[in-house]
This record gives structure tokens, sequence and C-alpha cells, in this order.
């Protein structure tokens, strides 16, 4: 049971994070009032404003967290 909420919360990381990117940046942008400098991913850049190492390391945590949630929420439902 562990080994296999383990495999699929690493399992998910990868789009767990890419989502949650996703979204961050896209509240990001929104709430500087679309300004460019804060694009999200696709659209950003060289000359965007860079993350802080506290909001990259909150998006780790979240991710990590909704990867982890899920994880168990699999086992709970098989």
């Amino acid at each position: 049971m562990f080994r296999r909420s383990l495999v699929i919360s690493i399992g998910l990381f990868p789009f767990s994070y890419f989502y949650t990117n996703f979204a961050f940046d896209l509240a990001r942008y929104i709430s500087h009032g679309f300004d460019t400098a804060y694009a999200p991913w696709p659209f950003n850049t060289q000359y965007g404003v860079a993350l802080t190492n506290s909001e990259v390391w909150t998006r780790i945590g979240i991710a990590s967290g909704a990867s982890i949630l899920l994880g168990f929420l699999s086992v709970i439902i098989e």
C-alpha cells in the first residue's frame, strides 16, 4: 500500500509541478495588471521579473503536497 502511494506520488510530481507553476504564473500575471514583465511561462522574455527563492520553494511545496495527497487518495480509492 505504501509503495503504491509512493510510486504514484513520485510519478505525479512533474505534472503537479507543471500545473502549479502555470497556475501561479497566471495568478501573478493577472495580479500585476497583465504587465508583460510578469507574463506566464510560454510568453515570458529574458527581461521578465525573476522568481524569488520563497516563491520557488512555495511552488515546490504545493506541488509536492498535491502529489502526496493524490498518491494517498489513489490508494484509498483502490
